[in-house]
């Protein structure tokens, strides 16, 4: 009981955490102090500004608990194959979330989405600065949900009810910020991205996911395609959502097969080890 107890007074904290500088960097940015154009434009900054304000609160807690972010997120060096399984992961992702946008049902009843993305990724001249924040910006972001907020739930319950309730808590903050369309949009990708998480054993894991869907619809949206996908028969955008989630969901088999594996021979290592140790 006492344990429990402990992991929810820190999530609360973790969680105010996130909400006051996100809160308070918007309001002063969107208050009509700046100019709107100028608030519009470095949209993701105040994400940037909010979550570095987010992970030093976070490191002074864990180093008071004697912790350290980097440690409890875990930077283990992902290996080639997962890597490259989780890059496609990403960019199938990517490509379901851009056709689905641009299907009459979303476009006529949650509008927001496009706006939400072309909010983003016209926030900046320069499209390789925009490459860039994306990918900082949402490595924080994973440093806070997947690699100390589920860390934290997942030392008080088991594993798969600590990633529900983890994809909930993402999904909430989201609905808080940006609606319920949104929120539960992103407490699906949520769900894959700590699946991500765990099965690689590296934060990288969840971070390359995310940054690589995110590129897929930038680059979709800067190139033309977003638009040329609106005339396209919605028939044949579900078809092929369909399509690749089902090669979404292959690849996560897939790696949950080599996660199965790769503890299965660490297990045999850490016998053999003990065997050894024995005089």
């Amino acid at each position: 009981m006492k344990k429990h107890l402990k992991t929810t007074i820190y999530i609360i904290i973790y969680l105010i955490a996130v909400f006051i500088p996100s809160y308070g960097i918007g309001k002063l940015w969107f208050s009509g102090i700046l100019p709107e154009s100028i608030s519009q434009k470095y949209y993701d900054i105040i994400s940037f500004l909010a979550f570095v304000i987010t992970i030093s609160i976070y490191e002074l807690i864990l180093k008071a608990r004697k912790k350290s972010i980097i440690k409890t997120c875990n930077f283990s060096k992902l290996d080639s194959s997962n890597l490259i399984l989780l890059t496609i992961a990403g960019i199938l992702m990517g490509t379901i979330t851009c056709l689905l946008c641009n299907t009459n049902f979303v476009e006529k009843n949650i509008p927001i989405f496009e706006q939400f993305l072309n909010y983003q990724v016209y926030g900046y001249n320069n499209f390789v600065i925009f490459l860039i924040m994306v990918a900082v910006t949402y490595a924080m972001e994973e440093m806070i949900f997947r690699g100390v907020i589920f860390n934290e739930i997942r030392n008080s319950i088991s594993l798969y009810p600590a990633i529900i309730v983890s994809a909930l808590l993402y999904g909430f903050i989201n609905v808080f910020t940006m609606g319920i369309a949104i929120g539960a949009y992103a407490a699906i990708a949520a769900l894959l991205y700590t699946l991500a998480y765990v099965f690689a054993r590296s934060i990288l894991a969840s971070i390359t996911l995310q940054v690589t869907s995110i590129y897929v619809i930038a680059i979709s949206i800067k190139t033309g395609l977003w638009v040329q996908l609106k005339r396209v028969d919605d028939t044949y955008l579900y078809i092929g959502v369909i399509v690749l989630l089902l090669a979404v969901l292959g690849a996560y088999r897939y790696l949950y097969i080599r996660s199965r594996i790769k503890n299965q021979d660490d297990n045999e290592k850490e016998k053999e080890e003990l065997i050894y140790a024995k005089p």
